[in-house]
């Protein structure tokens, strides 16, 4: 896959990035895991603005559907695992002022991802922490939960999380899917992979599965092989290195594929023009963002190509547009915020 490398800034421990939608435009979102600021970066010439300059310590960019100019993100998580006050916090654009505020919303100590689903009940919140606490940098004998509650209309309103899914230490993947038709959380973790089933408007309980029994440290879903039905794309074990593939048959999830990575990191999969295949950051070894494009669904194989290296890629995010593909990454090895355009 050719693509061109365009830097958009140096920002120091680039963690977290995302496209943003912003006065009918496609924006580029990104923040630092350390003392820092979020940056917007705003077409044609992707010129950078502040979104705030502080606290920093931010794991997660995630829009807010039908709320324009509206994103949720992680603050207060900071290297290394210094986390006990992270929380989440509410960020809108106010198009009259030119301005941004930014309000704190809940407090949620190692939250570490979160995401946004959408259904006909409502917007729910998911939380991920990834620990309830720590003695020590390598102590996980606090598991963390997965939170969730729906989003209030009115920001000042109470924002309630209740546990759907406790005793997963190493809390690192939180991924919104759709399997048989239902809305579903993936959640990855030290116990496994599982799956939370969104409740629909009859229901009331957020049902819990186990996909995968051994510790997976992040996760996405997409038809790979083109037959109608996800396949799961994990690292493993946690901040691993084995990028695995699995496929349901017969009830149950088996692996059809494994590459070997190093630090593996950001992860997504999905179809970037004529290509399906999956990308991926290693933040050891090499530090490459890699892309394995899916040559053959069964058997299934795939071709490994480089698209950078010596970049060691944190997050990485992708969106389409006047049939561009732009791939944003938080290239925390170098410290810059750089996008690749595949035409």
């Amino acid at each position: 896959m050719k693509v061109t490398k365009q830097v958009l800034s140096p920002l120091e421990k680039v963690y977290a990035v995302s496209f943003f939608a912003l006065e009918g435009r496609q924006h580029v979102l990104a923040a630092t895991e350390e003392h820092g600021p979020c940056l917007l970066f705003s077409p044609p010439d992707w010129t950078a603005s502040i979104v705030w300059d502080g606290p920093g310590g931010t794991m997660n960019l995630i829009p807010l559907p039908d709320r324009a100019g509206e994103f949720l993100a992680i603050q207060n998580f900071f290297p290394v695992f210094q986390s006990e006050s992270a929380g989440i916090v509410h960020t809108a654009y106010d198009r009259a002022k030119h301005q941004w505020y930014v309000t704190r919303v809940l407090d949620l100590p190692f939250v570490h991802r979160i995401e946004v689903i959408q259904e006909r009940a409502g917007v729910y919140l998911a939380a991920g922490t990834l620990c309830a606490g720590k003695a020590f940098r390598d102590d996980w004998s606090q598991p963390g939960a997965v939170y969730v509650g729906q989003i209030p209309r009115q920001l000042a309103d109470p924002w309630q999380m209740t546990p759907v899914l406790t005793g997963l230490a190493k809390n690192h993947g939180l991924y919104a899917a759709v399997f048989h038709g239902r809305q579903c959380l993936l959640a990855a973790g030290q116990e496994g992979l599982f799956s939370i089933q969104v409740p629909t408007e009859s229901e009331t309980t957020w049902m819990t599965r186990r996909l995968i029994d051994h510790e997976v440290s992040d996760v996405v879903a997409f038809d790979l092989d083109e037959d109608g039905k996800p396949e799961l794309v994990t690292i493993e074990p946690f901040h691993g290195d084995i990028l695995a593939v699995y496929r349901e048959e017969n009830g149950r999830w088996n692996k059809i594929h494994e590459e070997a990575i190093s630090f593996g990191h950001a992860l997504w999969a999905g179809r970037l023009g004529n290509e399906v295949g999956i990308l991926v950051g290693n933040r050891g070894g090499q530090k490459e963002l890699l892309w394995f494009r899916v040559v053959s669904g069964r058997p299934f194989r795939v071709e490994r190509e480089v698209l950078d290296s010596g970049v060691g890629p944190a997050q990485i995010a992708v969106a389409s547009e006047n049939g561009k593909f732009r791939i944003v990454s938080a290239n925390h090895g170098t410290g810059q915020v750089s996008l690749y355009i595949k035409e």
